[in-house]
């Protein structure tokens, strides 16, 4: 697996704050980079007029290009690239939790890690099996799993840091000096497991998300990106139900290609694409939904 850096400041908070940045800020570099910057000198409780022109475009390359970008990219929070940088579908419903319930928020927030965890690192299925203290889990995560990198101290580094984000998450807790998975771990993959008859509410909520983005952008053809960014916004309001992008993706392969009352168009990429989604071994960028009459 490629090493790439995580956040220096391992708490989740500094995730939260910087995907903020890039909700409010959309398409927006330069008010991105702004925001970003101003969350972290805030932090140390300094202001933008206590730094130097230097040292302002030293944070620049170090922590926004060199480190938010690439972490929160590798974490597939944000996609897009230079002037095109955005909020994956997962980095929208990280920002939406922030003004849920906190139950819900909890529920959101670790339903995401744990859905990194799985495609990225598999550290939490190595801790279910092997509760051990934090340092000796370091070296064994670091060693087995994160086997590429510039160095052993950076990818201990980085696995220190998932480690905490972890943690944060209520997904793995600290007993007795000991890091172990919590009950909350154990909840996740019923909380975000897909059934047949899960489409009994997907495909309506399939059609009122396709349909809001057909009326908001004036054509019928709809980015999956925005789709799924739009499904997963929805339901967490309307239902308190999570959609992550892994199992929108699942939720979609039950979805026929033509039904009773509608026929789906798929759409695919011209050149690079990026997001994509894989449906019946293919892989597509927009969708079109024809009501039939």
């Amino acid at each position: 697996m490629k090493a790439t850096p995580l956040l220096k400041e391992d708490r989740l908070e500094y995730i939260l704050e910087s995907l903020q940045c890039f909700q409010t800020s959309p398409l927006d570099r330069d008010r991105q980079k702004q925001c970003v910057l101003n969350v972290y000198v805030t932090k140390s409780e300094r202001s933008q007029k206590d730094l130097r022109e230097q040292e302002w475009a030293h944070m620049d390359k170090s922590i926004f290009r060199g480190m938010v970008i690439p972490s929160l990219r590798y974490l597939g929070l944000i996609i897009g690239d230079g002037e095109f940088l955005r909020l994956s579908s997962n980095g929208a419903l990280a920002v939406a939790a922030d003004s849920c319930s906190p139950d819900l928020k909890s529920r959101v927030l670790a339903s995401l890690v744990y859905e990194i965890d799985q495609s990225q690192f598999k550290y939490l299925s190595v801790i279910s099996s092997q509760p051990s203290p934090r340092q000796v889990l370091e070296s064994c995560l670091s060693n087995a799993l994160l086997t590429s990198g510039p160095s052993e101290r950076q990818r201990r580094e980085r696995t220190r840091h998932w480690l905490h984000l972890l943690a944060d998450t209520g997904l793995v807790e600290n007993k007795n000096g000991v890091l172990r998975i919590s009950e909350l771990y154990s909840v996740m993959p019923q909380l975000l497991e897909v059934r047949d008859e899960d489409i009994d509410w997907f495909l309506p909520a399939l059609f009122s998300s396709h349909k809001q983005l057909v009326q908001s952008f004036g054509s019928e053809c709809c980015s999956i990106v925005d789709l799924r960014r739009q499904v997963s916004l929805d339901e967490l309001k309307k239902s308190s139900r999570i959609v992550t992008r892994q199992r929108f993706d699942q939720l979609m392969q039950l979805v026929p290609f033509e039904g009773k009352d509608y026929m789906l168009s798929f759409g695919v990429p011209i050149g690079w694409g990026e997001d994509l989604i894989r449906y019946h071994d293919k892989q597509y960028s927009t969708l079109i939904i024809t009501a039939r009459r």
